[in-house]
């Protein structure tokens, strides 16, 4: 700072080494690879460039900018915040056509990806082999999914079922909330606020088995190992190992209470191809994974094929979706299918 005061610097446009790296890059690099020791203060470092007009934009050998290389690993909110509230493009593309939100999402980087949301990164612009953000959408990670969805509808000004868990008429989030008996699609922190919104919920409450909901009969299949994350595979493909694995759902389990009220997520058979999911067997779970199971085409056809048709139309890029759900018995699993639900973090 000092030589920059005195005019000893050289030039804050310059690019240093053979990489031809920023200054602001420079400070990025170095908040990413340093842990311990005496607090550099990176983000003051950081302000102080930018507020004496070093680039926030300028770009290395492969047309990476400080906004690239903080979302290809250690990302950290502070320092972005400080690059986007300096002007810094959210939709640079480096020389192979990439945008920052491209590496948050293959690092499944949900502070990431909430923020260059919340900044409006466009999901639709190609890198060189015209594959977008958002046909990568999959790839970013449950929680990931969750949040482009959450402020894609934000954008367009939606509102999905189950979006956030909060009471339906005073917003409470915290404390014992209880799903409607009816429905099962709405919650409640009381009594009183059930009454209170009756007028205004009663007018889109359908019970919940009716023609709208599906029966299955669950396939369990103990000691078998049979789903591994796409995004987990992803990040193994691209030598991104820094992240632990997603709680994996690798054997089935049966319920242990019923009749029991739930939030499932169903998955289509992933082939990893553009081709349409074939026709086997669906998995099915909860959050806490205290309830696995597969559905079977060869038990319920009719089902089946009702259930493949509203992932396939209105799920989470045609490959899963996540519906209320009941387990009336071990070999009894009601779905909701008329009411697809918000994206879930699992």
């Amino acid at each position: 700072m000092k030589q920059v005061e005195s005019g000893q610097a050289p030039p804050l446009s310059n690019r240093e080494t053979p990489f031809q790296t920023g200054y602001v890059s420079l400070v990025i690099l170095g908040a990413q690879r340093l842990a311990g020791g005496p607090n550099i203060n990176h983000e003051g470092t950081l302000e102080y460039l930018l507020r004496k007009g070093c680039p926030v934009d300028s770009e290395d050998i492969t047309g990476l900018t400080a906004l690239h290389h903080l979302c290809q690993r250690a990302f950290k909110p502070t320092l972005a915040r400080i690059l986007l509230e300096n002007g810094a493009n959210f939709n640079h593309r480096n020389r192979y056509g990439e945008v920052p939100i491209f590496s948050s999402m293959q690092t499944a980087s949900s502070a990431g990806i909430d923020l260059l949301m919340e900044y409006n990164a466009d999901l639709d612009i190609p890198d060189a082999d015209g594959v977008t953000p958002r046909s990568f959408i999959t790839n970013a990670g449950p929680v990931g999914v969750a949040i482009i969805n959450k402020w894609l509808r934000k954008r367009t000004g939606g509102t999905a079922l189950m979006e956030e868990k909060k009471c339906e008429l005073c917003q409470k989030t915290d404390g014992s909330l209880k799903l409607c008996a009816r429905c099962h699609l709405v919650r409640y922190c009381s009594r009183e606020c059930q009454r209170s919104d009756w007028a205004k919920h009663k007018i889109t409450c359908r019970a919940f088995s009716g023609p709208g909901s599906l029966t299955f009969n669950p396939v369990y299949k103990e000691g078998h190992r049979f789903y591994a994350s796409p995004a987990d595979i992803t990040r193994a493909q691209l030598g991104i190992s820094e992240l632990p694995a997603q709680k994996g759902s690798n054997f089935t389990q049966r319920p242990s209470a019923f009749p029991k009220p739930i939030t499932i997520k169903v998955q289509l058979p992933y082939t990893g191809t553009n081709q349409p999911p074939p026709l086997g067997e669906m998995l099915a779970y909860t959050k806490k994974r205290d309830f696995v199971c597969m559905l079977s085409r060869e038990r319920n056809p009719a089902g089946y094929d009702g259930i493949r048709e509203v992932i396939m139309t209105k799920g989470v890029a045609g490959l899963k979706a996540y519906f209320a759900a009941e387990i009336k018995s071990h070999d009894e699993l009601v779905i909701k299918v008329d009411a697809v639900l918000a994206a879930q973090p699992f």
